[in-house]
């Protein structure tokens, strides 16, 4: 819940960054000290964005949307013309799919 939290938080700041400079800016691994922890972090970064893009478009959509982006569900259900329920049910069995590509339990 904590790591959900903080992935909103982290996205919405992008999102506002974003409105205000009109630039996207990418996600990138945050500088260390140690350069293996960066490069670990890349790896880590890469292997959640191959998961992500090997999900089928019905449940990746809602989860771009929902985590990439900072929608919530009901901005969700808009931009797809789902209903919130739906889109709430499509971003949660997204992560369950997530989780099982990523070798986590679901």
């Amino acid at each position: 819940m904590l790591a959900h939290r903080r992935a909103v938080d982290r996205v919405r700041s992008e999102q506002r960054h974003r409105n205000l400079t009109n630039e996207p800016r990418l996600a990138t691994p945050e500088l260390t000290d140690d350069p293996a922890d960066a490069v670990l972090e890349a790896a880590a970064h890469e292997q959640v964005r191959s998961a992500l893009a090997a999900l089928p478009d019905l449940t990746r959509e809602p989860l771009e949307l929902a985590y990439l982006q900072g929608h919530t569900y009901r901005e969700v259900a808009v931009r797809l013309g789902i209903p919130e329920g739906t889109a709430k049910s499509r971003v949660r069995q997204g992560l369950r799919q997530l989780a099982v590509k990523l070798g986590a339990r679901p």
